[in-house]
């Protein structure tokens, strides 16, 4: 997946409040794939924030 698609996921899960179940029926996948995708923009985030 690309980063802009792992912050589309992250911009539906938490900006338009998108549950994980939702997500995955739109996209047809996992809730864990959602959720390791999600994590690793958080990374960054907490990353980019620290600098």
């Amino acid at each position: 997946m690309l980063i802009e698609d792992e912050l589309n996921l992250f911009k539906l899960r938490f900006v338009d409040n998108y549950s994980e179940i939702e997500i995955a029926h739109k996209y047809n996948i996992s809730r864990q794939a959602i959720n390791k995708r999600i994590n690793k923009i958080r990374g960054l985030l907490v990353e980019e924030f620290r600098e």
